[in-house]
């Protein structure tokens, strides 16, 4: 897996620096592959919010991949 560089926060925790944006995100199987993709590749952030309406798809993809071991919390 890729290392991607962090920025420390004021609380402690490290965010990645570089992360999936999902806005304007319409189209269901593009953003599907584009999802597996990126999780695939190690992304390790995936940017969303409750108004870009596709946490769905996320939730889904997520679901997938946690259970199939591909991913791990």
């Amino acid at each position: 897996m890729v290392k991607f560089d962090t920025v420390k926060l004021a609380t402690g925790a490290d965010l990645p620096l570089f992360g999936l944006g999902t806005w304007l995100s319409t189209d269901p199987i593009a953003f599907t592959t584009a999802l597996k993709t990126a999780l695939d590749a190690g992304y390790p952030l995936i940017d969303t919010a409750y108004i870009y309406r596709n946490e769905a798809i996320i939730g889904k993809v997520l679901q997938e991949y946690f259970t199939s071991g591909k991913l791990k919390r």
